[in-house]
């Protein structure tokens, strides 16, 4: 799916757990290409059906929009867990999703692992790096290690524009120099946050 970015908008079904870990190797070592970017988001349907993926590595320190999916646009993404992944990127950046917008729906995800952002607004989170334009994270949690430098969450870096989460929660390690919190890096325009913590 990651290399097949015509698939970026079409229904997709996990039917098993996957072991990630060959991913360190892949691309020269900058680890697995993610699903959708600046140019060509995702906007297809994912269903992990509560299936894991297990071990995902990105390595990607120059380059904004990073996650399992990088850039999301009116997609949903749902029943899906990542465990023990090591994700870095530029700008952007969250273990299952760098940027979600225009009406992204996440319902019943979770992710582990080590997450880090090297630009100096960061947006990066447990899960998932921005969240806005009426996108809505639900029933989800992160139990992660977080380090960016300005907008840095446990869950998420950034909820703006309209964007909704709600029971949800964090209990995640997180670091960072300006607008750093437990579940919620910077949250603003309309947001509406519920039943989280």
């Amino acid at each position: 799916v990651s290399t097949t970015g015509g698939s970026w908008d079409n229904h997709i079904i996990q039917t098993a757990d996957i072991n990630a870990a060959d991913t360190q190797t892949w691309n020269g070592g900058t680890g697995f290409s993610p699903i959708g970017n600046s140019s060509n988001n995702f906007e297809g349907n994912y269903n992990g059906q509560g299936y894991v993926i297990d071990s995902l590595y990105i390595n990607r320190p120059s380059t904004q929009y990073i996650g399992l999916f990088g850039r999301c646009d009116d997609a949903s993404i749902s029943y899906l867990g990542l465990t023990n992944a090591e994700v870095t990127g530029n700008k952007y950046v969250g273990i299952l999703g760098g940027y979600s917008t225009d009406d992204t729906v996440t319902s019943y995800c979770f992710s582990s692992g080590n997450v880090t952002a090297t630009e100096e607004n960061s947006y990066v989170g447990g899960l998932i790096g921005n969240n806005t334009w009426d996108s809505v994270i639900q029933y989800c949690y992160s139990i992660s290690s977080i380090t960016g430098n300005k907008y840095v969450g446990g869950l998420v870096g950034g909820n703006g524009w309209d964007g909704i989460i709600r029971n949800c929660f964090s209990q995640s390690s997180v670091s960072g120099n300006e607008y750093v919190a437990g579940l919620i890096g910077i949250t603003s325009w309309r947001t509406v946050v519920q039943n989280s913590y």
